[in-house]
């Protein structure tokens, strides 16, 4: 019966819930760029956005990985975006989240 369900329904998708642990174990795999705070932080941000917006979000590694970037610090951020002259000028430009050991903003 299930067999004949899925094959009627070619678009089915199942969804699983991701523990705080389970993302930051996948998302601090180092093909992801982010350490087990910065994870965290990111769980976070992104449990807070859902719950904000009353809106599911999919667990997508590849695509978050893609979205934001985790920095070490400001000078390293400045790197990367040397327009940037201040952490204020950064928050206007694009989400950032900081944390002990560094910022994860959203690339833009």
């Amino acid at each position: 019966m299930v067999l004949q369900q899925l094959n009627e329904k070619r678009f089915l998708k199942m969804k699983d819930t991701v523990q705080e642990y389970e993302f930051i174990h996948e998302m601090s795999k180092s093909r992801y760029g982010f350490s087990n705070l910065g994870a965290a932080a990111l769980f976070d941000f992104l449990s807070e956005l859902e719950t904000d917006s009353g809106h599911e979000l999919e667990f997508d590694p590849i695509a978050i990985s893609c979205d934001f970037i985790e920095y070490r610090d400001f000078d390293e951020l400045k790197k990367d975006y040397s327009s940037i002259e201040t952490i204020d000028q950064l928050i206007n430009e694009t989400i950032v989240i900081q944390f002990k050991d560094g910022i994860i903003i959203q690339a833009f």
